[in-house]
């Protein structure tokens, strides 16, 4: 009975800490504003939301938690880099 409630402890335990670091490393990125103004300083293709890294336009968006989570994040899709973060009041249906 006791390894069972340790297993349930640990297992609570480990969501809880891995929720908190996907949200401390969601919020050490730039929000969407900083990101544009950084990235219009280095553009070179004249793509406004090109990834500062391999200069590729393509992204994808998708929220921290879930789908339809307001808190949400862009990746570029050619190298992988996660690119900003923005919160969105509600998503259209």
């Amino acid at each position: 009975m006791f390894q069972l409630l340790l297993i349930l402890f640990g297992s609570v335990a480990l969501y809880y800490y891995r929720r908190d670091s996907n949200e401390r490393v969601w919020l050490r990125l730039p929000t969407f504003e900083d990101y544009l103004r950084h990235s219009l300083q280095q553009a070179e293709n004249g793509a406004q939301h090109a990834c500062i890294y391999c200069h590729s336009d393509q992204t994808w968006e998708y929220g921290l938690a879930s789908l339809m989570d307001y808190r949400r994040e862009c990746v570029c899709l050619g190298c992988g880099h996660r690119l900003w973060r923005k919160e969105q009041q509600s998503l259209p249906l």
